[in-house]
């Protein structure tokens, strides 16, 4: 563990690279990014906040000797913070929605050598994430609003129409469905900027609440474009039941 780095921060992009500058045919690691763990369950602590299953992930770098690639120091850079030491290239925590973060991974080959850092974006930018309630999302075909305690904002939408479907729409860089799974439910098929992206069953043995069921990442930063999710009911025989309990989504401040 490269545990001085610490001390030095992230002053600017300028400043890692003059101190730590990579070979110059080395492939740096990509800018990073945070999605959420798919099937895992959305916490709501107190009114407003969610705390979530979230993944930081990257591509790795490349040495520009053959060198195997590589190991990488996790920082949280909005805190200053030393996180972690992995060969992997994915990072989980728990992300809490009061909370905003700027991640900086700086990779290094088998022989120790520097081959470059990889941001969740822009150092001056941190990302925030927040779940956007069900009742923004614009529906088309037969909903019903069911009042519960299990759902996010103690209420959510569902249907059982085949071919029902809502849309949300928003500037992110990542987007994600969270739904309830049961044995009455079935399956949705889901588009992302008007492309189908997976069909997702949310049919279970057991009911569950505010499950998140699809996430879909992006790099694009510093601004974030505008993004859109539409959930269709794909209608699946003997347990069509959908729904909707919102749009989690991750932001520049």
């Amino acid at each position: 563990m490269r545990r001085w780095r610490i001390l030095i921060g992230i002053v600017t992009v300028a400043a890692v690279g003059a101190a730590f500058a990579a070979p110059a045919s080395a492939r740096s690691p990509s800018n990073a990014n945070i999605t959420f763990r798919v099937g895992s369950t959305v916490t709501e602590p107190n009114p407003g906040t969610i705390v979530a299953h979230a993944i930081l992930t990257w591509t790795p770098g490349a040495s520009n000797v053959g060198a195997s690639c590589c190991t990488n120091d996790i920082q949280d850079a909005s805190a200053d913070t030393f996180l972690a030491e992995t060969t992997a290239n994915r990072y989980p925590f728990m992300w809490n929605s009061d909370d905003a973060k700027s991640f900086e991974i700086d990779s290094y080959d088998s022989r120790g050598f520097y081959v470059g850092s990889a941001f969740t974006n822009a150092p001056t930018y941190v990302s925030l994430f927040g779940e956007a309630d069900d009742a923004f999302g614009t529906y088309s075909g037969r909903w019903f609003t069911q009042t519960t305690t299990n759902a996010l904002d103690g209420s959510l939408h569902y249907s059982t129409a085949k071919g029902a479907s809502v849309t949300f729409a928003a500037g992110v860089r990542t987007l994600g469905w969270i739904t309830a799974v049961g044995p009455s439910h079935g399956s949705a098929q889901v588009y992302v900027d008007g492309h189908l992206a997976q069909t997702v069953s949310t049919h279970a043995t057991r009911n569950g609440y505010r499950r998140i069921a699809f996430a879909r990442a992006w790099f694009a930063g510093p601004a974030d474009p505008t993004h859109t999710i539409m959930i269709v009911n794909a209608g699946t025989a003997g347990h069509s039941r959908v729904d909707v309990d919102g749009f989690i989504n991750v932001t520049e401040d």
